[in-house]
């Protein structure tokens, strides 16, 4: 992949505190978020008060048929231009492939990574979900993100309400990027480079995740050196960052790791 592709940071905290960076989930807007997708960033950022954080969404332009590989390559070159020294890395979902893809092929960027609702590889039904959405969003089908949030969070119940808000939610934008990564996650497996990975490593998943199950989340963290693992049960693969223990464990798994 040749080229400089933008990848635009949202900031939180003030300007003098530590930095941390954030990959976002999917549909990981490229731009600051809206709506409810602004509610769930600030849930997802509980326990990183005292950091200014970069929230990195999608590059600004994805060819056709790139792989998580030359993705996380995109980010890892945004990182040099920002810092000059590892930083601590959070990461949800899609996001979380990304940052351990680019942990593994770029370690001397990554000081510190926590994985929420993320692993090595998708689960089978994880790809069959994510085929499914790249499908309908090229499809210009309504129902992409409806069904998305159904899988993501539907073991809490949530099936009606979604349904009901669904025509409130705005169309994903610039698909011409999103379309591409859902792709390459279909094809991303990192999991006989996991051992390359040198950051500490905290993984928060839940036990009823459609999209990355527990087997595969314990999988890649035997495969890393100083990896930790924190299960929650009776937990779908979106409810990770609404239970109440969720900030307390990043921010105190960051405070044991922040470069002195």
């Amino acid at each position: 992949m040749t080229g400089r592709a933008t990848i635009a940071a949202t900031p939180y905290g003030p300007a003098s505190a530590p930095p941390l960076v954030f990959f976002r989930g999917l549909p990981a807007a490229p731009h600051a978020p809206r709506g409810v997708d602004a509610a769930t960033e600030r849930l997802t950022l509980r326990g990183t008060q005292g950091h200014r954080v970069h929230a990195l969404g999608r590059p600004g332009a994805l060819p056709d048929g790139a792989d998580m590989a030359e993705i996380a390559d995109l980010y890892g070159r945004a990182l040099r231009r920002r810092f000059a020294a590892p930083v601590p890395v959070l990461a949800t979902s899609t996001g979380a492939s990304i940052a351990l893809q680019l942990a593994a092929d770029h370690p001397e960027l990554v000081s510190a990574l926590v994985v929420v609702s993320g692993a090595g590889r998708l689960g089978d039904e994880g790809r069959l979900l994510q085929r499914r959405y790249a499908d309908q969003l090229e499809a210009g089908d309504r129902r992409a993100d409806t069904e998305l949030a159904l899988a993501t969070l539907d073991f809490l119940g949530a099936g009606p309400i979604l349904r009901t808000v669904a025509p409130l939610l705005p169309v994903p934008e610039a698909l011409e990027t999103l379309v591409p990564l859902v792709r390459a996650e279909d094809g991303y497996d990192m999991l006989g480079r996991a051992h390359r990975i040198s950051a500490p490593t905290l993984f928060l998943c839940g036990d009823h995740d459609a999209f990355y199950p527990p087997e595969v989340v314990y999988e890649t963290a035997r495969r890393i050196p100083h990896a930790r693992v924190v299960l929650h049960r009776r937990c779908a693969h979106g409810e990770v960052v609404l239970r109440p223990g969720h900030g307390a464990a990043v921010r105190g798994f960051l405070h044991r790791h922040r470069v002195r």
